[in-house]
């Protein structure tokens, strides 16, 4: 889901990531889980930069009178490196999710759970009713 109003902040995505508390189910998948980790975190951390850099050139855009368009409509045509981030951000945390839950089982999974919960409440208390971020990862 994108939302023409809300940046994207990784720092939101911590259920994905931190297992202190998770028992892990098996060495193998917590090898893959930590590199599902590693893939995550590094398209979280590319995406927040084409979105900080890309909500910097709509906004000169529109300031200068060269587009009247939301954020969403117009990074789909002209920014288009934005969106592709986006999908590559959105497909890792769906691996990273899969993963989490053989790596260390439903714990993981309600772990997530929560975390999108918190987001959606943060939505609608915020941002009156706009769901945060890209972004319920």
């Amino acid at each position: 889901m994108l939302t023409d109003g809300v940046p994207f902040d990784q720092g939101r995505y911590g259920y994905l990531t931190d297992i202190t508390d998770l028992t892990p189910q098996d060495q193998i998948t917590v090898a893959r889980f930590e590199e599902a980790k590693k893939n995550f975190i590094s398209s979280a951390e590319a995406f927040q930069s084409s979105d900080e850099n890309a909500r910097a050139s709509h906004e000169e855009e529109k300031n200068s009178g060269m587009t009247d368009k939301g954020f969403v409509e117009w990074a789909f045509q002209d920014y288009p490196s934005w969106f592709q981030a986006g999908q590559v951000v959105q497909a890792n945390a769906a691996q990273l999710r899969g993963v989490g839950i053989d790596a260390y089982g439903p714990s993981y999974g309600e772990q997530v759970s929560t975390g999108i919960q918190e987001l959606q409440r943060e939505g609608w208390e915020k941002f009156g009713g706009v769901p945060t971020s890209l972004y319920l990862l």
